[in-house]
């Protein structure tokens, strides 16, 4: 009853007629457990606690279900975290699922500290060798 009141997302899963609805289990693929606990753990206490590793899969499923008050707090979370350390792989995951208001932020930040990051962290570049796509739009941009 919970997650039905705190999410239109689960509200219609489970009083729709999907099977979900029927055999009483929801399956969540393509995200941590982590993560997932702890959009549940949201959802009933109104509390969201996460590790930095689950920002992008919290990101992605506060879309999926609706969550816009999670979704837009991780969103500002995100932007006063990125560091040279993490920009490059935030940029790549954003990239993958189309996170746009993500991907402008990271996009953003690693087109203006290329250096650094390359100074830095240089392995993290290495993250976007099989995204063609993607180094030439940061190529583009910080040269």
């Amino acid at each position: 009853a919970v997650l039905s009141a705190r999410s239109e997302y689960f509200n219609t899963m489970l009083t729709s007629g999907f099977k979900e609805q029927q055999d009483g289990k929801v399956s969540i693929n393509d995200t941590t457990p982590s993560a997932f606990r702890a959009l549940i753990h949201y959802l009933y206490t109104d509390k969201l606690e996460f590790d930095e590793e689950d920002v992008v899969d919290i990101l992605r499923l506060s879309h999926m279900m609706e969550l816009t008050l999670v979704h837009n707090f991780v969103t500002r979370h995100y932007h006063r975290k990125i560091s040279v350390y993490n920009a490059t792989q935030w940029l790549v995951q954003a990239h993958q699922y189309k996170l746009d208001g993500l991907y402008a932020i990271a996009f953003r930040y690693v087109t203006r500290n290329f250096r650094h990051i390359r100074s830095k962290a240089k392995q993290t570049l290495c993250l976007l060798q099989d995204h063609p796509d993607l180094i030439m739009e940061v190529m583009l941009e910080a040269i």
